[in-house]
């Protein structure tokens, strides 16, 4: 007898079924970086380092490429040379050497450990000097031997004191300073020390020597001291000329190269916003702002390059350029990714924008090829989240209020401030349609604006940083900060909604059966959760106990179930099965820590990292139309059989089965058409005799000419019995109960007796219509003697009888 069992598994569109093995590269720029020293080598090579990563470039080149990658935030705080070439950079964890230009580093701690390196200075003996902070004792390193170890020769442990700089001059003098009012001075490398203290003198943030007669410190209470006696004695000089931290102070020394030019101008970086002074007198006075256009903008570095232009490290846009003949700046930053790309939005027009930390707004018309810089009227010229309306109205949430972009004189325009008590802050925007927005705040509520962001109500009592907003399917608004709030009426008033437990950070998403998804982590553990509810929050399951709960940056969700979550630590995750497996996406990113993430139109996805911005190679739209997969059983024939509507590049599609949906084998490969708009028909069989499990998946794997393939969702297949049988009775003999099987291939009356040796009906186990399938029952001879027992099975034309045996 033959069945045959039709289903119909699945049907899906191409523009949302995202990839499993997405390809990432970079988009050119936009470029910058946080760049704390700049310093050129011997050898011409320009070295510039910033958080964790080491740049290098000839000065004629034009991109920078980067030699060290150190895994660490902690900033590049000095680069300096010993008289053989080899050069030598400190960071947060340690200090690197590098005896080929920077083609290789070595860390270089032995003797140092469970430290935070400050700065590192080299005298006029090739030893080296490095300040740490140890177990909250400031300590003084010194190295004899470039760097394979090192010995201590200071020691200090005052509250909250850490060293802000060391520098070396001639015959043994070296100068330290930190938060405490004192100067250290050594003149025998290191052997003694002794403390210089003023009244007025406090915190010593840079120093400087220029020789043993003319060096100079610079506080943290904006006076400039001087020494003229190997750093004896020190005076006063001047004030900073505005009222901001000095970061960096430097004395052009290009007299061996140019004879008399500019020979005593002095340049100095301030950490404010007010750029670059000079003073041509030694310090005695300061006029001229270097910076023109380069407001906005801290200075954390100087390098003189030649006689006539001056390179500057900013705490976002990278190195920039001062040409002093026609005080015009460049960019000099192609090829510094340090950019953390906090937040990214497609307008109407796949055009897209994207903020950064610090580093500036950018626009790209080209899928991130060219990049143009939207800074104007941000101060400073950052933002955390970026909306679009479908007006293509643009509004950027800052810490310091909601701005809109003016199109007409391309700049922004503030919209509103925060209005909390303290350091209150703005958060995050939501746009429920072209005219009411939505904005979070640290600890003033939520505001809502009816007028396209021209007037704003603050509706409390919502007192808790809300870190995203969102608008649901059905119109209403959620907040989410430590718990998630609904607004009924947009934003009048909110309600409690549900809770996530000890979490903070959250995000939010919602599937297209409206499911709510929520992100939360919890800082105190540094672990992330997803939770998925199916009833308005009131349950919650999390989803990622699969890939132990990293820390979330954000959630995506794209039709199809297809869930996408980035990580601050393990880049980005992708899930169709709502977490039972996940899929990392991580091919090609240098940079794990994910901010944000973008898809276009036509299916590329962008994602922002604490390291700039990356794009996939190929566009995520399916370029297989598969408009129906289904399954046919005949006998223990399976038959797979889909159809295509239109295909694009297809090499063909790979068929694979497993038996527990994590392990997959190839069991076969259909040829595709290539690429045809004309609807195509596809099948593939596999007898299942010999197959002893009962449950069977399948899956296709579509793969392109270029190597990129897709999966489809995954067919169960429950395999039914092909023949009648009645299995032997388990156990047997038996007292007093006994277990009976048996299969049938096809639905009937079926009877399952018991009968005595002289044929006497004793009990009818079953007696009904069954389906086909495999079946089992008990049977209690409780009450029964021991002997000879025959069950017999009826189904149909089908009767089986078989022996057992009670014994008592």
């Amino acid at each position: 007898m033959k069945t045959t069992l039709l289903i119909i598994l699945f049907i899906f569109l191409p523009s949302i079924l995202l990839s499993q093995n997405i390809s990432w590269e970079r988009t050119n720029g936009p470029y910058g970086g946080f760049i704390t020293v700049i310093y050129k080598s011997s050898s011409g090579k320009i070295f510039a380092s910033g958080r964790g990563l080491l740049y290098r470039k000839d000065y004629n080149e034009n991109n920078w490429t980067l030699v060290l990658r150190t895994n660490t935030s902690s900033t590049g705080t000095t680069i300096v040379e010993n008289s053989q070439g080899e050069i030598f950079a400190s960071f947060g964890i340690g200090t690197y050497s590098s005896s080929n230009n920077g083609d290789t580093w070595e860390l270089m701690n032995s003797g140092v450990t469970g430290l935070l390196i400050n700065k590192l200075t080299i005298d006029d003996e090739d030893n080296l000097y490095t300040s740490a902070l140890i177990s909250l004792t400031c300590k003084i390193f010194k190295s004899t031997d470039n760097g394979i170890s090192w010995n201590e020769i200071y020691s200090y442990y005052p509250a909250y004191f850490d060293f802000y700089d060391i520098k070396a001059g001639k015959n043994g003098l070296i100068l330290a300073g930190g938060t405490s009012p004192k100067l250290l001075r050594t003149i025998n490398y290191g052997q003694t020390w002794n403390e210089i203290n003023y009244s007025n003198l406090s915190s010593i943030y840079r120093i400087l020597i220029v020789s043993n007669t003319e060096m100079f410190a610079t506080e943290t209470s904006k006076e400039i001291w001087k020494s003229i006696d190997n750093g004896q004695n020190w005076n006063v000089i001047s004030l900073a000329p505005t009222n901001q931290q000095i970061r960096c102070i430097k004395k052009d020394t290009f007299g061996n190269l140019y004879l008399g030019l500019n020979e005593n101008i002095l340049y100095i970086g301030w950490a404010g916003y007010g750029g670059i002074y000079k003073s041509t007198n030694g310090g005695q006075s300061w006029e001229e702002n270097l910076t023109y256009n380069m407001t906005n903008r801290q200075v954390l570095s100087i390098e003189l390059l030649d006689d006539n232009k001056i390179w500057i490290g900013t705490n976002g846009k990278g190195v920039q350029e001062l040409n002093t003949y026609d005080t015009t700046w460049y960019d000099v930053n192609s090829g510094m990714y340090d950019m953390n790309i906090n937040s990214l939005a497609f307008d109407t027009t796949n055009n897209l924008w994207l903020c950064t930390s610090r580093g500036g707004i950018f626009y790209s018309s080209n899928y991130g090829n060219t990049w143009l810089e939207r800074s104007k009227g941000l101060s400073p010229p950052s933002g955390y989240e970026m909306k679009v309306a479908s007006d293509n109205s643009t509004f950027l949430a800052d810490a310091y209020g909601i701005y809109k972009y003016d199109d007409n004189n391309n700049a922004w325009k503030e919209k509103l401030s925060p209005a909390g008590e303290g350091n209150d802050i703005i958060t995050c925007v939501e746009i429920k349609d072209n005219d009411t927005l939505f904005v979070g705040s640290g600890n003033g509520g939520i505001a809502v604006s009816y007028d396209n962001g021209e007037s704003w109500d603050w509706n409390p009592p919502l007192y808790f940083r809300t870190s995203k907003i969102k608008v649901l399917s059905d119109r209403t608004v959620i907040a989410a900060g430590y718990s998630v709030y609904r607004t009924l009426d947009n934003g009048i008033s909110w309600q409690f909604f549900y809770s996530c437990g000890n979490c903070s950070e959250m995000d939010l998403a919602q599937t297209e059966e409206g499911y709510l998804l929520t992100t939360c982590n919890n800082t105190t553990t540094h672990n992330g959760y997803l939770y998925l509810s199916t009833d308005n929050g009131q349950t919650q399951v999390n989803l990622t106990e699969n890939i132990n709960n990293p820390y979330l940056s954000f959630i995506k969700y794209y039709n199809n179930d297809r869930i996408i979550i980035g990580t601050t630590e393990e880049g980005l995750f992708l899930t169709t099965d709502y977490g039972e497996q996940w899929y990392q996406l991580n091919d090609g990113l240098d940079n794990l820590s994910i901010r944000s993430l973008a898809m276009n139109d036509s299916g590329y996805i962008f994602a922002g990292t604490s390291e700039g911005l990356f794009r996939s190679k190929y566009p995520l739209v399916v370029p297989v139309e598969l408009v129906s997969f289904r399954c046919v059983i005949n006998d223990q024939v399976i038959n797979l059989i889909w159809r295509t509507a239109t295909e694009q590049n297809n090499h063909g599609f790979e068929i694979e089965r497993s038996f527990d949906k994590k392990k997959w084998n190839t069991i076969g490969f259909v040829k595709g058409k290539g690429t045809t708009t004309e609807p195509q028909s596809y099948s593939f069989s596999e007898n299942v005799t010999d197959l002893s499990n009962n449950k069977i998946f399948y899956r296709l794997k579509q793969v392109d000419f270029n190597g990129s393939f897709k999966y489809s969702d995954v067919v169960e297949v429950e395999i039914g019995p092909s023949t009648f049988s009645l299995e032997q009775n388990y156990p047997n003999p038996f007292n007093p109960s006994t277990k009976i099987s048996w299969q049938s291939p096809v639905g009937s009356w079926q009877t399952l007796k018991i009968f005595d040796v002289l044929g006497n009906e004793v009990v009818a186990l079953v007696n009904e219509y069954r389906e086909a399938g495999k079946y089992e029952t008990e049977f209690n001879a409780e009450k029964l003697p021991s002997g000879v027992y025959y069950y017999q099975l009826r189904a149909g034309d089908y009767v089986q009888t078989k022996k057992m045996l009670l014994l008592k």
